[in-house]
């Protein structure tokens, strides 16, 4: 609740780490959210979860100072609650990969990944299904075959089918950070990834 445009807020990361920050706020009011280098003062750029949530990458010791500014269209003083949430140790994979071929980020289906504008990839498949990677939108190639992308939720989602025991390279390239969130499908038949081969003549639900 604050009679000023803006409050400021301290955090030190104990280890390499994933921090989202989720914005909160009152109707009718403007807001940011700025996360800057305690030491230099540069503004260090985010990945977007879901707008308004972002997520920033951090290393162990790294300390940074959040900013949070705002006004509303009325007299009383603006609100803003900002729900931060760490992710580390398994709740991610691949922190610090992935700048060279050699050095890739292996993807795990329900962890986080992040890449720093573009990285390269493996995923090694458990079972057949489709590999889901639910991210910003970006260009991605699968053994140097390009993957389009749909929609969802204001970011874009990626799926490719892979085999059980198979490796998959794979290649991200965008203009700003990713928050990679990947998931293993397991298609039913007749879903939209696994659907029934069409005949001739009647078509029936196979048994």
């Amino acid at each position: 609740n604050h009679e000023t445009d803006a409050e400021y807020w301290v955090y030190t990361a104990p280890e390499d780490m994933i921090l989202v920050l989720e914005p909160v706020v009152q109707e009718n009011t403007s807001f940011y959210v700025y996360v800057y280098d305690y030491d230099t003062d540069q503004v260090i750029t985010g990945a977007t979860v879901k707008y308004p949530t972002y997520a920033y990458k951090l290393a162990a010791g790294d300390k940074v100072y959040i900013k949070g500014q705002g006004s509303n269209s009325g007299s009383d003083p603006w609100k803003m609650t900002i729900n931060a949430t760490m992710y580390s140790g398994n709740d991610v994979s691949g922190l610090g990969h992935g700048a060279t071929v050699e050095d890739p980020i292996e993807i795990v289906p329900g962890k986080l990944h992040w890449v720093d504008n573009s990285a390269y990839a493996t995923y090694t498949a458990t079972d057949d299904g489709m590999l889901s990677l639910k991210m910003s939108y970006c260009t991605v190639t699968v053994n140097d075959a390009k993957v389009d992308g749909i929609s969802v939720d204001g970011l874009s989602v990626y799926k490719f089918a892979v085999e059980k025991d198979q490796t998959y390279n794979i290649y991200l390239k965008a203009y700003n950070p990713l928050l990679v969130q990947a998931e293993l499908i397991i298609p039913q038949a007749g879903s939209v990834d696994k659907p029934f081969e069409i005949v001739t003549g009647g078509n029936t639900v196979p048994k």
